[in-house]
C-alpha cells in the first residue's frame, strides 16, 4: 500500500512538471540574450555621464556665474552686456571645447548659498565665480577644482556714520556690536565668526543670498558694515561712490527703513544725487529725501520681476518712462466722488501705514499744498 501510494505521487508529480513546461518557446539563448540586455541596462544606469559629453550633445555650455560684482562678474541691466574675468573664463572655456562663446554659453545666476546645488543637480555644468578652494570642499563636494585663478583676501565695508575711520581706529577691531552684513555658506562667514570671536568682540552677523542683498541692507542702514572678498568690497564701493550710477533700484519693501531713517547719513547723496525707487517701507525714504528738496519714484521693486509680464508690463514701461525723463504723465480711471474742477502741487505720499508711523517725526510728510498719493493693500 504504501509502495503503491509513492508511486502514484512521484506521477502526479511528473505530469505536474511536464504541464508546467508544455507548449513554452523560450530557448537558452532567449534567456542569456535577456540576462546580458538587463546587464547592459543596468551597467548604463549606473555609470556616471560626463560633463563633457553632456555639453556636446546639448550645443551649449550653462555657466554658473555672479551678475553683481564689477570687474568679476557683472549685468549691466540697461544692455544686458556680461563682462568681467568670470565671463572671460566661461567665453574661454566655450571655445576650448569647440563651441561659440558668443552664442553656446548660458549664463546662470549661482549666488554663495546655492551654487553648490546648482552645480550637483547639474542646473549648472561648470561654476566660474569667486569661490574659495578649501579643503573641506574638496572632498566633500561631488565635483572637481579646476584650479585657482585669483589670489584674494577678505575685506569689510563699513558705513561711515556708524563707525568713523577715527572712532574704529580704521580697524575691524573697532566694530564692537555692529550688524555686519556676510554670504550664507560662503568662507568669510566662518572667518568672520571666528575672527571676532576669537578676540572677545561682539558683532551680529546678517545673512544675505548675494551681495545685492546685502548692498540693500547697507545703504538702507540695517547693516552696520559688510565682509565679503576684498576684491568684492573694492568693487562694490566704486559702484556706490561712482558718478555714473544714476539709480538705486530697491529690491523689496517691509519694515526695516522705518528704524533707521534717523540714522542715515544723506551728506554724500547730496554730493551725488541718484533716482531712489521703490515703494512700502521705502516711503520713509521718500519723504526724507522731499524734506531735503529731492525728487525720487514710488515705483515698483525688483521682487516684482516674477510676476506674469501681463501683470507688470505697464509698471516697467512707466518706471523706465520715468527713469530716461520720457513720462509725461498718468491717466487715471475716474470715480464717481471725483469732483470736477483742477489743481496743481507737488506729487507726494506713499504707504499709508508708514504714513501714519511717521507722524510727528522729523521724516513726516509735509502735505501743504501737494497732491498726495496713497499705497494701501489692507495693512491699516
Amino acid at each position: 500500500m504504501r509502495s503503491l501510494l509513492a508511486t502514484t505521487m512521484m506521477l502526479l508529480m511528473m505530469t505536474a512538471a511536464l504541464a508546467g513546461c508544455a507548449g513554452s518557446d523560450v530557448t537558452q539563448d532567449d534567456v542569456d540574450t535577456s540576462y546580458d540586455n538587463g546587464y547592459a541596462a543596468g551597467v548604463a544606469d549606473t555609470t556616471p555621464v560626463s560633463t563633457m559629453d553632456t555639453i556636446v550633445d546639448r550645443g551649449s555650455m550653462k555657466c554658473g556665474v555672479k551678475e553683481s560684482q564689477y570687474g568679476m562678474g557683472y549685468l549691466d541691466a540697461t544692455t544686458g552686456v556680461r563682462s568681467g574675468l568670470d565671463i572671460a573664463y566661461c567665453r574661454a572655456v566655450a571655445a576650448a571645447i569647440g563651441l561659440n562663446p558668443d552664442t553656446g554659453v548660458e549664463y546662470i545666476p549661482a549666488s554663495g548659498s546655492d551654487r553648490f546645488d546648482k552645480l550637483s543637480s547639474g542646473t549648472i555644468d561648470v561654476l566660474i565665480r569667486t569661490t574659495t578652494w578649501t579643503t573641506s570642499r574638496d572632498a566633500d563636494l561631488n565635483a572637481d577644482f579646476a584650479g585657482m585663478n585669483f589670489f584674494d583676501g577678505q575685506g569689510i565695508l563699513v558705513r561711515e556714520d556708524a563707525f568713523s575711520a577715527a572712532e574704529a581706529g580704521n580697524s575691524a577691531s573697532g566694530l564692537n556690536n555692529a550688524n555686519i552684513c556676510v554670504g550664507v555658506g560662503t568662507t568669510t562667514e566662518g572667518n568672520m565668526q571666528d575672527w571676532f570671536s576669537s578676540r572677545g568682540i561682539s558683532f551680529t552677523s546678517v545673512g544675505t543670498a548675494d551681495a545685492a542683498e546685502a548692498t540693500d541692507k547697507l545703504i538702507s542702514g540695517e547693516c552696520d558694515a559688510f565682509t565679503g572678498d576684498m576684491s568684492a568690497m573694492v568693487a562694490k564701493k566704486w559702484a556706490l561712490d561712482n558718478d555714473d550710477i544714476k539709480a538705486i533700484w530697491c529690491a523689496r519693501g517691509g519694515y526695516g527703513c522705518l528704524r533707521i531713517i534717523d540714522r542715515l547719513n544723506f551728506e554724500n547723496f547730496k554730493k551725488n544725487p541718484k533716482w531712489i525707487v521703490g515703494y512700502s517701507d521705502i516711503t520713509v525714504v521718500h519723504e526724507k529725501l522731499h524734506k531735503l528738496g529731492y525728487q525720487s519714484i514710488h515705483g515698483m521693486m525688483c521682487i516684482n520681476l516674477v510676476e506674469k509680464p501681463s501683470l507688470i508690463k505697464l509698471s516697467l514701461e512707466t518706471l523706465k518712462s520715468a527713469l530716461f525723463g520720457e513720462l509725461e504723465g498718468y491717466k487715471v480711471k475716474g470715480s464717481h466722488y471725483n469732483k470736477i474742477g483742477s489743481a496743481s502741487g507737488k506729487l507726494v505720499g506713499g504707504n499709508l501705514s508708514l504714513i501714519t508711523a511717521t507722524l510727528g517725526s522729523k521724516t513726516s510728510l509735509i502735505t501743504k499744498g501737494k497732491i498726495i498719493f496713497i499705497e494701501e493693500i489692507g495693512e491699516y
